[in-house]
């Protein structure tokens, strides 16, 4: 029941950190099967729910690697110093949902410490400070998140067009996603995918870039709502097919 409740505890640890740096959506497990239900109720097929989490850009996978604590103690004339210490090390892999493929993987350490000075024969047998395991647990996780988001930022922001009316090019993704007026957005179409044959995996051809577009203002009251209104800078009038990058 610890091991569980340590693993869900660092799981909230690091969604809370990737939310928190404006970077990311995130998306917790539990969600996704709530979210599945949801689009069963609204009488939307099992492909059809996965076909709407084509954007997903990457699972993410861990677990407590190591865990524990002591006491460090030191016994002078008339007083014993005692330090307590509270050991975690996380790890986490980053996964293609497309092809299972474990494109990272790395780990955080972090360690807390309490110093204590008591007079011998005055209660020299304190008790260890639980709040330290949730320290050492926070520390390896904020050691491991710095990591995990310069790996997945290497990766250019990508979006689609959600719809052209008139000269406006509607796309998905706004502020929250760290867009602002005026950025330009290059137009890009979708390079093949070809099997390779001595993977097995699926590789994407590099898109070609064939236009570009100016961000004029925002609309959407959330991350998973929210889009932008672009206008046409160069090229043709771009269709849903093509991809939007940043």
């Amino acid at each position: 029941v610890e091991v569980d409740r340590l693993g869900k505890q660092a799981a909230d640890m690091l969604s809370t950190e990737l939310t928190r740096s404006g970077k990311f959506i995130v998306l917790e497990r539990q969600d996704l099967n709530k979210l599945e239900a949801e689009s069963e109720l609204m009488g939307l097929s099992r492909d059809q729910f996965k076909q709407s989490m084509v954007g997903v850009d990457a699972l993410i996978f861990g677990s407590i690697a190591e865990f524990g604590r002591k006491d460090v103690g030191e016994v002078q004339m008339f007083s014993r110093s005692r330090q307590q210490i509270a050991h975690a090390k996380v790890n986490a892999r980053l996964v293609d949902p497309r092809t299972g493929h474990t494109f990272f993987s790395d780990d955080g350490a972090g360690d807390a410490r309490l110093e204590q000075s008591t007079i011998l024969g005055l209660g020299d047998r304190a008790t260890f400070d639980s709040t330290l395991n949730d320290k050492a647990l926070s520390a390896a996780v904020v050691n491991l998140i710095d990591k995990l988001i310069n790996k997945l930022a290497d990766k250019p922001w990508t979006t689609s067009i959600l719809t052209v009316e008139g000269t406006n090019i509607i796309v998905s993704g706004g502020s929250r996603q760290g867009l602002r007026a005026g950025d330009h957005l290059k137009v890009m179409t979708a390079g093949k995918v070809i099997k390779s044959p001595q993977t097995g995996f699926n590789v994407q051809l590099p898109h070609t870039q064939v236009g570009e577009l100016e961000v004029l203002t925002f609309f959407g009251d959330s991350e998973t709502n929210e889009g932008s209104i672009c206008k046409i800078v160069n090229g043709p009038t771009p269709t849903t097919d093509h991809l939007i990058q940043f």
